[in-house]
């Protein structure tokens, strides 16, 4: 499981987990609507 506080200093670091954290938000999204269906 990922944690906010892990992914921030990476952002600070590289600067580019714009993407990264978009699709993290995506895959959220997306387990959401599968445990919304069952």
């Amino acid at each position: 499981m990922w944690t906010p506080r892990a992914q921030m200093p990476s952002v600070v670091a590289g600067g580019t987990a714009g993407p990264e954290t978009a699709d993290v938000s995506s895959a959220m999204e997306s387990n959401q609507h599968k445990m919304s269906r069952s």
